[in-house]
């Protein structure tokens, strides 16, 4: 990445992520150390069921995430733009994919961070470090928080059926 690109995404990063309190210095040498790519639309970043190798750190475009069903249709389960991090449950974890994220209707820009990559930030007690887990923070709050939104909607959905239900069977 050039010196105006790290910049660039650095600065996505920061305006996506305020709670994170990193610095544009701190957010443009993590970014240093990841390898930036882009995908094409419909190109997948990842795919459920691959060893989990990278994290993403998405600075450009939308992302749409699904993972198989049952009888093996794609079920889509949400569609999430930049600035976001994907694929930091599996690099922490070392679990398979759980879905596949790919880029959705335009150009996908990434940057990636390998495991040691990751291993050596995550441990580090510079400003890379401190940025990464400061986004890793928020972002996994983000994440359980949606989750935590989902599952009350559903949980809505549910009891209003069910209270439905029992009002048309006269209980």
């Amino acid at each position: 990445m050039n010196e105006l690109s790290l910049e660039r995404g650095a600065q996505t990063l920061l305006d996506g992520h305020p709670e994170a309190q990193a610095t544009l210095e701190e957010l443009v040498a993590l970014l240093r150390a990841c390898r930036l790519r882009r995908y094409a639309p419909g190109e997948a970043l990842c795919a459920e069921g691959e060893p989990s190798q990278h994290l993403f750190i998405v600075l450009e475009g939308t992302v749409h995430v699904s993972r198989e069903g049952i009888s093996g249709e794609r079920i889509a389960l949400f569609d999430v733009q930049a600035p976001t991090l994907l694929g930091q449950m599996g690099i922490i974890d070392r679990a398979r994919r759980t879905a596949t994220c790919t880029a959705l209707d335009t150009t996908v820009t990434a940057a990636t961070l390998d495991r040691e990559v990751f291993r050596t930030l995550i441990r580090g007690t510079d400003g890379r470090g401190i940025a990464l887990r400061r986004l890793l923070l928020t972002s996994l709050t983000r994440q359980l928080n949606e989750g935590n939104s989902r599952l009350r909607r559903l949980v809505a959905g549910a009891d209003a059926a069910l209270v439905g239900a029992l009002e048309r069977s006269g209980r």
